[in-house]
């Protein structure tokens, strides 16, 4: 790779970088992670740079971290994919981390998959709160409390004050709701409830 090509992506990837960082300031957590894997076509020529004429060391990879921060709260299946496709294929991403990238995806994947559980049971549970999280889906009930704090903070769900009763833990939007979603790939549009639409399908045109 020529040293222009590498600086470059050098550019491109801090150019996607600050729009994603501005983003999450700006609160729009959804352009968050989309911002973050526009950037990844130009992680490779990017610590090409920094290593060979800024002798720098990664630690990790911001936008990754950033990506993995928020894709599994949002049950973001595509961007993980896409993600996992990368590390597998430009495998020296991973070589040049101190951090290891597969483990974090890895972590990620599974912090998606109790995010979705509780998602589940909190859209179908007209009395949810903190208390009875442990009761309902077992475990840690930290890891369900982090969960719902997440989406707190990003404005997906609110707790509603009843008197004399816990807090009941409410989504902001409606999940029977009817919306329409594009397929990545062939660009069809289809119909369907929001909850459906946080599951894995299959495109009937792809």
């Amino acid at each position: 790779m020529k040293k222009a090509e590498m600086e470059m992506d050098r550019v491109e990837y801090a150019r996607h970088l600050a729009a994603a960082q501005t983003a999450e300031a700006e609160g729009r957590f959804s352009d968050v992670v989309d911002h973050c894997v526009k950037s990844w076509p130009h992680i490779v020529g990017m610590m090409r740079y920094a290593k060979q004429y800024e002798s720098a060391e990664f630690s990790s990879v911001d936008s990754v971290d950033l990506a993995l921060k928020y894709a599994p709260i949002f049950l973001d299946f595509e961007s993980l994919e896409v993600l996992e496709s990368l590390l597998k294929s430009r495998r020296q991403i991973d070589r040049n981390t101190v951090d290891d990238l597969s483990a974090k995806l890895s972590a990620a994947r599974e912090l998606m998959s109790d995010a979705y559980r509780t998602w589940e049971q909190l859209a179908g549970d007209q009395d949810a709160h903190f208390e009875n999280l442990r009761g309902t889906l077992g475990g840690n009930l930290y890891r369900w409390q982090s969960i719902t704090e997440s989406w707190q903070a990003v404005g997906l769900l609110t707790e509603e004050a009843r008197p004399n009763m816990p807090a009941r833990l409410k989504f902001v939007t409606r999940f029977d709701s009817m919306m329409k979603a594009k397929c990545s790939n062939c660009g069809v549009v289809a119909k369907g409830t929001k909850m459906q639409f946080l599951e894995p399908r299959t495109c009937p045109k792809c």
